[in-house]
Order: structure tokens, then C-alpha cells, then sequence
């Protein structure tokens, strides 16, 4: 028995994923495995003036080494990849004059890009921290319009037809919000009349009484699908969707 203890306490690999799990014991906040913007969390560096430094791993393939509050402010997301190509594409705004800096397209392909790789961004959460990416091509403005082209009116956004794919040719298209709405409630089937629609078509249908936002509200509020549906607003009244 003794024996065996000491060949179990002089095996190196045994001690070193001895001391690696004490670490972790340690950790007030275990990032390992998670994602921060184009980073993903590898195993722990260190500490350094009190702040525990953690190995990551790089889309593009790079490492580096970032500490806590780094990685949860938002402040480093990348080895610096993201940085670099920010400046090569403001250099090459600077040069490439496409017309189109003061239109709101610029503004929907900059802003698809931030909530994708920016964890500071208030929407992060439901696009880059949930793996949804743009693709290399459309990093470059000019590929994204020569990809998508003006927006068909003032109504319609940038729209992914599978909500869970990235920003790429093929999966992205220019619609309104209904048509937005109707996709994000293909899953959301209500079996009204014997017939089974999504929350939009049932909106849309003749027997419809009330608008679309009406309608959602009555039955986040609990109500009936049928009686959502059909009872009307009463004029001058209360609001007939807050009754029970």
C-alpha cells in the first residue's frame, strides 16, 4: 500500500492535474470553455496583481492570455485579429468611396457585426453568445451590399431565415417586421377552428377580430386562443385584452 502511494504521488502527470484542479477550487468564477466574443476559454494562465489570467484560444487560430475582468467587461475579445481588421476596413472606407456611410443600410451591416463579436453590445446575448457569426466575405461592406442590395422600403431590416445560422449568403434576406414575426413563430403552432397556423397567419386570417399586437397580448395575458381571437375591441372602454 505504501508503495503504491508513492509511485501514484511521484506519477507527474497525477501532480499536475492534482495542482491544476486545486486551482480551479480556488477560482471565484470558472470561465473555462466559454466563449468572449472570437475567444473561447482554454485553462488558466496564472494570476497576475490579484486578477487570475486565462489561456484562449482565437477564431483565427491565434492564442493569447486575458484576464477576468477583461474577458466579462467586454474589453478583450479577440487576440487582436478584430482590432487589426477594424482598421483595415476604416482604411478602406477612407479610400473606397461607396456613397453609402450616411445610409441606414451602413448602419444595419455595422451594427449586425457588433452584436456579433461584441460583448459589450446589448444584444451580444442573443446573437454572438449564442455562436451566431457574419461571414469573412461580409466583414467587407461592399461584398454585403453586392450580396443583399438596397433595402426594398424604409419598413423592411435585415432578417436570417434560419434564426439559428449565421449572417451569410443564402440564409439572410431583407423583410418586414410581420414577415420577421412570421418567422420567429414558425415553431408556435395554435389549433383554432379545427386548423393549426402560427401567430402571424392566425392574425392574418378573415376571422381575425383584433390587430396582431392585440392579439399576442391577449394570450401572453392567459386568454383562450379562440376568444383572443375573435372577441372584438370594445371602443371607449378599457382595453378588452386586459379583462380575465
Amino acid at each position: 500500500m505504501q508503495a503504491q502511494h508513492l509511485v501514484r504521488a511521484s506519477d507527474p502527470l497525477s501532480s499536475v492535474l492534482a495542482a491544476e484542479r486545486s486551482r480551479y477550487k480556488k477560482l471565484r468564477v470558472d470561465l473555462h470553455g466559454k466563449r468572449f466574443g472570437r475567444l473561447v476559454v482554454l485553462s488558466v494562465a496564472g494570476s497576475r496583481n490579484g486578477s487570475v489570467q486565462w489561456n484562449c484560444a482565437c477564431d483565427c487560430g491565434n492564442s493569447t492570455t486575458v484576464c477576468t475582468r477583461q474577458l466579462n467587461c467586454g474589453q478583450t475579445s479577440s487576440c487582436g485579429c478584430y482590432g487589426a481588421e477594424r482598421r483595415t476596413f476604416a482604411a478602406r472606407a477612407a479610400i473606397v468611396k461607396h456613397g453609402k456611410s450616411k445610409d441606414p443600410i451602413y448602419g444595419i451591416w455595422f451594427n449586425m457585426i457588433r452584436r456579433c463579436e461584441r460583448p459589450s453590445h446589448k444584444s451580444f446575448k442573443h446573437y454572438g453568445g449564442r455562436g451566431i457569426s457574419v461571414c469573412t466575405e461580409w466583414h467587407s461592406f461592399e461584398r454585403f451590399f453586392a450580396d443583399m442590395g438596397d433595402r426594398p422600403s424604409d419598413r423592411h431590416s435585415i432578417d436570417r431565415i434560419n434564426n439559428d445560422g449565421n449572417y451569410e449568403p443564402g440564409n439572410c434576406r431583407w423583410a418586414t417586421m410581420t414577415e420577421q414575426a412570421r418567422n420567429r413563430s414558425n415553431s408556435k403552432l395554435l389549433a383554432i377552428f379545427g386548423e393549426e397556423k402560427n401567430v402571424v397567419a392566425w392574425s392574418e386570417d378573415a376571422r381575425c377580430a383584433v390587430s396582431y399586437d392585440t392579439f399576442c397580448a391577449r394570450l401572453k395575458a392567459g386568454w383562450g386562443p379562440e376568444r383572443a381571437l375573435t372577441t372584438p375591441n370594445v371602443r371607449g372602454g378599457a382595453r378588452v385584452w386586459e379583462a380575465v
